[in-house]
C-alpha cells in the first residue's frame, strides 16, 4: 500500500530525466476478428481487411530518438529536434516536418465535415463509465491490475430513434511495486512521459473534436477519462465493440417485410481486439534503425500522407440476395469490361510493378462490391487497383436462371509500357 502512495512521486522524478538510460523495445501482438453479432455475410470481407492489418507493433527507442511500427506505417520521432520523419519502405521514400506541424495535422477542418454529420454530431449522447474490477493476472510476468471502461455513443437514426454502440475495454497496468521491481518498465515510463510532453494524445484528440461542432463538448469527458490513466504503461487491452440496438432495427425491419442480411441477428460483439505485451528489452540496437536508408528519396510530407494509408474504395451496397459462393448450382461470374489501373507520376517515377489480388462480391446488377485487399503491392497501388475494378462489368453469376451476388477473387496487373519484356 506504500507502494502504491510512492507511486506517483516516483514517475514524477522519473519524468525529469531528458532521455532513457538504455536502449529499449517494446513490441505489443495486436489480433482482431470479427465478433459473434457480425452478419454472417459480412464475416468473409471482413476477415480479408483484418488480414491487411499489422499483426504487432513495435517502438524501439535509442537515446533522443523512437522508431515507430504501427498499424499506419513507419515513424522515427527525434524529440530533441521535434522532428518526425515518415518512411516507406515499400517505396523507399521519407518525408521529414516538425513535430508540431505533423501533429496539427492530423485534426481535421470543420469545413471538412458533411452538414449530415455535423448535424449528427450535435445530436449524439456519450456516457462514460471507468472503474477498478480488484482483477490481479501476470502478463509478460508483471503482476497488473484491470480497470474496465465502457463508452457508449447514442447515434441518431431516422424515426427519431438512437442507436447506440458500445466499446468495452478492459486495460491491464502494472501493479506499482512491480515498477520498482522490473527495470524495463522504470525506462518505459522515461520515454512514455517524454512522448506525451511532445505530442500529448489528450491534446490532439481534443484538436481532432474541436472540428466538430457539439460533438467536441460531449466527447471531452471521455477523452480526459481515457487519457488520464496515469504513467504505468499499458502491459494488455482487450476491446470489444457492439451495437446493441441493432437487434431490435434488424426486428422492425423484418416485421415491415424488409430484408435484412442473411445471419444478421446482430446479437453480441460485431468486432473484437486483443493487444497484449509480448517483449520489453534493454537489448543494446544498432544505430543504422534510427536514421533515413541512404538509398531513400525525400518527398514532400503531404506526398506521404496521400499514400500512406490508401483512400477508402468507394462504398456501393451490394444488392438484395447474400453471397453466394461457385458451385452447387450457382454460376461463376464472366468479366465483360476490363478497366486497366491508372500509374500516378509518383508510381511510375517508383518503377514498381507487380499485381494486386482482391476479392471482390460482383452484384447480380454486373458490378463489383464490397472490395478487399487479399495481396497487397503498396498502399497507393492497391488503390488504383480498387478504383479501376470497380468500373469493371460482369454478366453474373446465376442460379436457378437468376442473377445472384457472388464471391470472387481478381487480379490487377500493373505493368510499365517501357520495361523490357
Amino acid at each position: 500500500m506504500k507502494l502504491r502512495i510512492l507511486l506517483p512521486a516516483l514517475l514524477v522524478a522519473l519524468s525529469a530525466v531528458p532521455a532513457a538510460r538504455a536502449d529499449l523495445t517494446v513490441r505489443y501482438k495486436v489480433t482482431f476478428k470479427p465478433g459473434e453479432g457480425m452478419p454472417a455475410s459480412a464475416v468473409a470481407p471482413l476477415e480479408q481487411v483484418l488480414k491487411q492489418l499489422p499483426t504487432e507493433t513495435v517502438t524501439q527507442i535509442h537515446g533522443d530518438v523512437a522508431r515507430s511500427q504501427t498499424m499506419t506505417g513507419t515513424a522515427l520521432v527525434d524529440y530533441a529536434r521535434r522532428e518526425v520523419t515518415l518512411l516507406d519502405l515499400k517505396g523507399k521514400r521519407f518525408a521529414t516536418g516538425s513535430l508540431d506541424d505533423f501533429s496539427a495535422s492530423l485534426a481535421p477542418s470543420a469545413a471538412a465535415i458533411p452538414p449530415g454529420a455535423a448535424e449528427a454530431l450535435r445530436n449524439m449522447k456519450v456516457d462514460f463509465e471507468s472503474k477498478d474490477t480488484g482483477q490481479i493476472a501476470s502478463v509478460y510476468g508483471i503482476r497488473a491490475e484491470e480497470s474496465a471502461v465502457v463508452m457508449t455513443i447514442g447515434i441518431p437514426v431516422p424515426q427519431g430513434q438512437t442507436l447506440d454502440m458500445r466499446m468495452e475495454m478492459d486495460l491491464w497496468r502494472p501493479l506499482a511495486d512491480e515498477m520498482v521491481r522490473v527495470p524495463q518498465l522504470r525506462e518505459y515510463a522515461v520515454w512514455s512521459a517524454r512522448a506525451r510532453g511532445s505530442m500529448d494524445p489528450a491534446e490532439l484528440l481534443n484538436r481532432i473534436f474541436a472540428a466538430m461542432p457539439a460533438g467536441s463538448d460531449k466527447l471531452r469527458g471521455a477523452i480526459e477519462g481515457l487519457t488520464k490513466a496515469g504513467d504505468r504503461p499499458p502491459l494488455r487491452m482487450q476491446v470489444a465493440i457492439s451495437m446493441p440496438g441493432l437487434a431490435n432495427l434488424a426486428g422492425q425491419l423484418r416485421q415491415q417485410g424488409r430484408d435484412v442480411p442473411t445471419g444478421a441477428g446482430f446479437s453480441g460483439n460485431l468486432m473484437e481486439m486483443n493487444w497484449e505485451l509480448v517483449e520489453m528489452s534493454t537489448t543494446p540496437l544498432a544505430e543504422d534503425l534510427f536514421t533515413v536508408p541512404p538509398d531513400f528519396r525525400s518527398v514532400a510530407m503531404k506526398d506521404m500522407a496521400s499514400t500512406a494509408v490508401a483512400a477508402p474504395a468507394p462504398i456501393t451496397p451490394t444488392p438484395e440476395g447474400g453471397v453466394l459462393r461457385v458451385g452447387g448450382g450457382v454460376t461463376a461470374p464472366r468479366l465483360v469490361t476490363k478497366v486497366a489501373p491508372q500509374y500516378s507520376e509518383e508510381m511510375r517515377q517508383a518503377r514498381v510493378e507487380g499485381t494486386v489480388v482482391l476479392t471482390i462480391v460482383v452484384g447480380s446488377d454486373g458490378t463489383a462490391h464490397e472490395i478487399t485487399v487479399l495481396k497487397s503491392l503498396r498502399p497507393d497501388m492497391d488503390q488504383k487497383a480498387i478504383e479501376a475494378v470497380s468500373r469493371w462489368k460482369f454478366q453474373p453469376g446465376e442460379k436457378d436462371g437468376k442473377p445472384v451476388n457472388v464471391m470472387a477473387t481478381v487480379e490487377v496487373n500493373f505493368r510499365l509500357l517501357d520495361t523490357p519484356r
